[in-house]
């Protein structure tokens, strides 16, 4: 075959549609690359960008009584557990660090409910991806009206969030105030109520040894209840902030003030409670040993 008629072959196979494959040239690129990657997908879920604005009955009941809704309003009572997902691990080291946070998101009575889009930036990988299962008597009571009863979703990034509910429906949360308050990189003078739960870099169980060889261990909860344990005692502690450390007031009358250091925490014990906050005290170091489940917080 001429050269001639050879090109004419190759015009003629494209026109027609064919594939044009050089000689010697690879049919497939290289293999794919396989990874593990958790990270929900970036940006609002398409299904809540296109969700109808009408308000449903529950939204117009609650309307009538508060607006906007509160996240904690729409919720109470009906969440039976919240499974993480996914958390960012540059912001929060360890499993019981984003607990703390999601329960402090759980509990907060400001974030406001919206059934709308809210905030004009965009928003990437969500911080926390968490799937939410409901009691057994809400979805009773749901499948009892024939509306649909599924698990629910919640996505937090910093001010913004999205929560699914159990009949599909998507609420727009604006959690500014809570973002400000407890979150690593939030701005504590914008906060209007800061410090509504135990900071999250603190739950968990911690081993503290003293200037005078007594080692402790301490439970500290994110809900401000604190419990410690000696060889030769054990208390109950409720726990509260006071510039910038953590003061655990004990029932057996001793005080202790944790100050963060990197990842350890110095305590300051005073006893008895009197002393605190200049009298005489012994120091100590703690280190994280465990957080929820028994893993290892470091």
């Amino acid at each position: 075959m001429t050269k001639f008629r050879l090109w004419q072959a190759f015009i003629t196979i494209g026109l027609m549609g064919g594939p044009l494959i050089w000689a010697g040239a690879p049919v497939h690129g290289g293999e794919p690359s396989i990874v593990f990657d958790n990270r929900p997908e970036a940006g609002i879920p398409p299904e809540a960008l296109a969700q109808k604005l009408k308000l449903t009955a529950q939204e117009k009941l609650l309307t009538a009584k508060e607006y906007p809704v509160k996240f904690h309003t729409l919720t109470a009572g009906t969440i039976k557990t919240v499974r993480i997902c996914y958390f960012n691990k540059e912001t929060w080291a360890t499993e019981a660090q984003a607990s703390a946070y999601v329960a402090g998101f759980l509990g907060n009575k400001s974030s406001a409910v919206f059934g709308f889009q809210i905030w004009s930036q965009g928003v990437g990988v969500p911080e926390i991806e968490c799937i939410v299962e409901f009691t057994d008597a809400y979805r009773k009571k749901l499948l009892a009206e024939n509306k649909p009863c599924r698990e629910g979703r919640l996505l937090i990034w910093n001010t913004e969030s999205c929560f699914r509910d159990a009949n599909g429906r998507w609420f727009f949360v604006d959690a500014f105030d809570y973002f400000h308050s407890s979150h690593p990189k939030g701005d504590r003078k914008l906060s209007k109520n800061p410090n509504k739960c135990t900071p999250p870099q603190l739950v968990g169980k911690w081993t503290v040894t003293f200037a005078n060889g007594v080692v402790e261990t301490c439970d500290v909860r994110a809900n401000w209840t604190v419990s410690a344990s000696e060889p030769k005692r054990s208390a109950d502690g409720k726990a509260e902030v006071k510039g910038n450390a953590l003061v655990i007031t004990f029932a057996d009358d001793r005080v202790e003030r944790w100050t963060t250091v990197d990842k350890r925490v110095v305590v300051e014990h005073f006893f008895p409670g009197a002393e605190f906050p200049a009298g005489a005290r012994v120091l100590g170091i703690g280190g994280a040993s465990q957080g929820p489940g028994g893993r290892n917080s470091e």
